[in-house]
């Protein structure tokens, strides 16, 4: 037979003192693993606890529009065609943004500002090129990794190769000069929810 006998005010005290132990322990831990390991504990937070959705545009008010700044830079001209009216080339292109859900206070993390997050676990704009040549190639672009500031700026920067058509003049060939332009827009976002900015007039070519 079970016999269930009650707590006395001697063992109530000691239920009380132990479950405090234990809380101040775990307490305790965590604050020792969250300082021993920083960026561990930062990425949890951001990406399990807050559970942030990838598939939502990072603006807590979802009435105001959100700025995408853009540069490409040429790194190679791989072919033009006058024929064809076409133009393949080689960039880097940079985009910056602020995803509002993903900031943190650097003191409550070992003081990291900025970390590495991979481009498959964050949103990304749906910035296309619209003159591409390739319809099965609108976005030629890498996942490479991005770099996410504790006020929640995206910096991406990444490879990309584009085959665009270009309206080319061959009436002073073989000393005439070409003009391409590269259309890129967001393919599903109307300026009112995301409003891309040319950082530069025109694509550098630094990397040429």
């Amino acid at each position: 037979n079970m016999i269930i006998r009650p707590l006395g005010p001697r063992n109530y005290a000691l239920l009380l003192i132990l479950t405090s132990f234990c809380f101040q322990f775990s307490k305790s831990q965590t604050s020792s693993n969250k300082t021993t390991h920083p960026e561990y504990f930062l990425k949890t937070e951001l990406f399990q606890t807050r559970k942030y959705n990838k598939m939502v545009r990072p603006k807590i008010d979802p009435n105001t529009p959100m700025r995408l700044n853009v540069s490409v830079s040429i790194v190679q001209l791989v072919d033009l065609s006058v024929k064809d009216e076409k133009i393949e080339i080689m960039t880097w292109m940079y985009m910056h943004w602020f995803d509002e859900y993903l900031t943190w206070n650097p003191k409550d993390y070992g003081n990291i500002t900025e970390t590495v997050v991979s481009a498959e676990e964050m949103w990304k704009p749906d910035f296309y090129l619209y003159n591409s040549v390739h319809q099965t190639k609108w976005n030629a672009r890498v996942n490479t990794p991005m770099k996410l500031s504790h006020n929640g700026k995206v910096h991406w920067s990444s490879p990309a190769t584009f085959a665009a058509s270009c309206n080319a003049n061959s009436e002073f060939y073989p000393f005439d000069s070409q003009n391409c332009s590269l259309w890129f827009a967001t393919w599903t976002h109307t300026a009112n929810l995301l409003d891309a900015y040319n950082l530069e007039d025109n694509a550098t070519t630094s990397y040429y």
